[in-house]
């Protein structure tokens, strides 16, 4: 009998070990209108983003070809104020691909993820990195940042002169796994077998 508990503890340690893995989810906006927008909405597996940009401004979707297709750009308004996108629950790693037609002006890709929605409450993480100056035809990177509780992100990407210019696909995203609540009943049944187990040691 002793064997048949260590094998319950064994079960349920084992189920708490493999959780309930959630695999990335791609917003690459190939569905949406080729226009213009003051806010854009997509969901994907359940999963909902919002985009809009700061002080209301205005923002469209181009068909840009190769290798984006439809591609999120503020086209006519590069001014200062960057996108921000919220999350309808709470991510742990979030990466945007992005990119120009170089050779352009020095631009820098910015990504910041927080705890908050709008960009808002503690700020998870930060990174930015240059594009596009040298080269030709379209090039571009990714920026991926990870934190606990990413409800959204924060983006702009462009030069002294052009601010906000560049072109962006791909937001990729993915959930911490939670143990499924079949996981949670074998643990806890590990737990009670493991509790007797030592009664019969004694």
């Amino acid at each position: 009998m002793e064997k048949k508990f260590f094998a319950l503890v064994a079960a349920g340690t084992l189920a708490v070990a493999a959780p309930n893995s959630h695999a990335a989810i791609v917003f690459d906006f190939s569905s949406a209108a080729t226009t213009n927008y003051t806010s854009l909405t997509q969901t994907t597996d359940g999963l909902t983003l919002t985009l809009q940009r700061e002080a209301g401004a205005s923002f469209f979707v181009l068909d840009i070809d190769a290798p984006f297709g439809n591609a999120l750009t503020p086209f006519l308004d590069t001014t200062n104020t960057a996108f921000i996108g919220n999350f309808s629950s709470p991510q742990s790693t979030v990466s945007i691909d992005f990119g120009d037609f170089a050779p352009s002006d020095a631009d820098i890709m910015l990504l910041q993820i927080f705890s908050g929605l709008n960009a808002t409450g503690t700020l998870l993480d930060s990174a930015s990195i240059a594009c596009c100056e040298v080269g030709s035809g379209f090039v571009g990177g990714t920026l991926t940042l990870t934190g606990t509780g990413i409800n959204s992100i924060r983006f702009i990407g462009g030069s002294l002169e052009f601010p906000n210019s560049l072109f962006y696909d791909n937001i990729t995203v993915s959930a911490n796994s939670v143990p499924e609540p079949g996981s949670l009943a074998l643990f806890s049944l590990g737990l009670v077998g493991a509790s007797i187990a030592r009664r019969y040691r004694k």
